[in-house]
């Protein structure tokens, strides 16, 4: 636990102490049940010592003896809970549970600190010490000497033994975020509303119901603190526009209740608005829920297109009829007629030019906000379902979102009923979250494309099971933390056969997908990787306009059917554009 929160509780810090009760509250209900052998009657026993501890911590003299002292009350709550505990089990009990909860404690400032090192060091020390591999595997995963792996483990245990403790307090991965300053009431609304929490968001309304309409604006720093999408200041949506994105019918119905304008779009460049987002998602029950309420179902989104337009491209026939029942009119859009499913490779353009995908091993994405990282990621699982290869998405659910904002992710992409979502809220216990990652990979074994998202908090729990992953058959796609500001791993960095990474340069000018030529791969053939070397060299703007390309799962949103392009497509035209004299001005 960092120093500098147990002072701030002693001081009188709530967020503080709430971050004290997250932290011990495994350990203080284990020692309860070593104590009373009641798991219900441990429960009670953990609530009466957090209230004990929150009116005594000021008491607290020496913050790094927080565990024992903890543990001190624990022992003093159980005696005075003793005639509804198991007879016998505490006087048993009592002399190890001290030192099993302190070895826990300390077990879990050892992961953190192993988490601090750099990524050389910290994968063979996680696959070794907590994956239980031996150094010869590792080697083999990571393609390195034996000498090379005990090299890196020796500095890193250097590191833990004389930096430990300091690397804790001062690396800003693993200090906690800053709780101290109250929410503003627009972070308290939409906190509230994607808690899923009917009752809370009720009562945010009650104290402000003004509330109802009001639009998304925060800094960043409040975004990572309290879970939210990052916002441009204003430019947001409104809470019934994000419920309705979360497939949320009851707060839906609420927000209605309340006077929510049905039509209320996104202030964003994009204009979507609550029929337009349910139309997409082919979420019948919250459009019948907004129609009812006179929402307009002609009301356009993005290039133009109707939400009948969307559900027609989508082929959500049901939708399209209740739309057209209640007036639904299509715009000038023309249907699109889809290009066949891709081939073996990918046919996404910059992918198979800069960073071709293996059929089986790992890729690692070292996503950039806004980069359209989850765009992208949604593609490559579409393209993948249809080719007939099993998708699942699993790991840890990276901040600033939150498990609804993935389930909106693939709705909207139109690949809801494709791709298998094996995560659990990021609110959930630690064991549940890595309980759901082993349901992914599980559930992954028999092939197709697996998408292994990391959380800052979480690199150990996928680095120790780095060897299971690069084994599998089919591919998997390990994702960095979206704020993660480590650089993609260098050329030929093994476990990974293939890197893709973003381009800010290309997103800014518009070039989508935003995949940065510095993309590698070590299963390109030698005939592509020589014309990627080439490409690179002769880079164009006509060339990188080139490798833009049109998404079917953002046909939506653009207006513009999605491209794919076969392999020897691709080679001729970068070929000819590359061999093409460079005309003078």
């Amino acid at each position: 636990m960092d120093r500098e929160i147990v002072v701030g509780a002693c001081a009188g810090d709530a967020g503080a102490f709430a971050a004290i009760v997250e932290e011990f509250t495994p350990t203080v209900l284990a020692a309860a049940y070593g104590l009373c052998g009641d798991r219900y009657l441990a429960a009670d026993i953990a609530q009466e010592v957090f209230a004990t501890a929150y009116v005594q911590i000021s008491t607290l003299r020496d913050p790094s003896a927080l565990p024992g002292w903890l543990i001190a009350i624990t022992r003093s709550s159980a005696r005075v809970a003793r005639p509804r505990r198991v007879e016998g089990v505490a006087e048993v009990a009592t002399p190890a549970v001290d030192e099993q909860v302190i070895a826990a404690d300390e077990a879990r400032r050892v992961r953190r600190a192993v988490e601090a090192l750099p990524t050389a060091e910290r994968l063979p020390m996680a696959l070794h010490y907590f994956a239980g591999l031996r150094l010869v595997d590792i080697a083999e995963l990571c393609d390195l000497p034996v000498s090379t792996i005990k090299k890196r483990m020796r500095v890193a245990r250097g590191r833990l033994r004389l930096q430990g403790s300091e690397m804790n307090m001062n690396n800003p991965t693993f200090v906690s975020d800053d709780a101290r300053s109250d929410p503003s009431d627009v972070v308290r609304m939409f906190s509230a509303m994607r808690t899923g929490d009917v009752g809370l968001v009720a009562a945010v309304l009650d104290a402000r119901p003004d509330l109802v309409d009001v639009r998304e604006d925060w800094t960043p720093e409040e975004s990572r603190r309290h879970r939210l999408p990052w916002t441009a200041g204003g430019g947001g949506g409104t809470p019934l526009l994000r419920a309705v994105e979360r497939g949320d019918s009851a707060i839906v119905e609420l927000l209605l209740s309340r006077g929510a304008d049905p039509d209320g779009a996104c202030s964003c460049e994009g204009g979507e608005n609550p029929v337009w987002v349910a139309a997409a998602q082919h979420d019948n029950h919250v459009l019948e829920l907004l129609l009812s309420h006179g929402a307009d179902p002609n009301r356009p989104a993005f290039a133009g297109l109707s939400p009948l337009d969307v559900a027609t491209v989508r082929g959500y026939h049901d939708t399209a009829a209740l739309l057209r029942d209640v007036g639904g009119q299509p715009s000038t859009y023309q249907a699109f007629v889809h290009a066949p499913s891709p081939s073996s490779a990918t046919g996404i353009k910059a992918i198979d030019l800069w960073c071709p995908l293996p059929q089986q091993g790992l890729v690692h994405l070292a996503p950039g906000y806004g980069f359209g990282a989850i765009v992208l990621l949604s593609e490559l699982s579409r393209r993948a379902a249809i080719s007939g290869q099993q998708v699942v998405w699993t790991g840890f659910v990276p901040a600033p979102l939150d498990l609804g904002d993935l389930h909106h992710a693939v709705a909207e992409g139109g690949i809801a009923d494709r791709v298998t979502l094996a995560l659990a809220a990021p609110t959930a216990p630690d064991h549940e979250q890595i309980a759901a990652l082993d349901v992914g990979m599980t559930a992954a074994t028999d092939g197709g494309l697996l998408i292994v998202f990391i959380e800052t908090g979480h690199f150990l729990s996928v680095d120790q099971r780095l060897m299971e992953l690069a084994k599998r058959p089919g591919t998997t796609i390990v994702v960095a933390p979206l704020q993660a500001t480590s650089q993609p791993p260098p050329h030929g960095t093994r476990p990974y056969l293939a890197s893709i990474a973003f381009d800010k340069q290309r997103a800014v000018r518009g070039r989508w997908p935003a995949i940065s030529s510095g993309s590698w791969s070590l299963v390109a053939t030698p005939e592509m990787a020589t014309l990627a070397d080439q490409a690179r060299l002769a880079m164009t703007d006509d060339l990188d306009e080139y490798l833009s390309q049109p998404f079917h799962v953002a046909e939506h949103v653009t207006g513009v059917p999605g491209e794919t392009v076969e392999p020897d497509e691709l080679h001729n035209e970068i070929t000819q554009r590359i061999s093409a004299p460079v005309t003078q001005p």
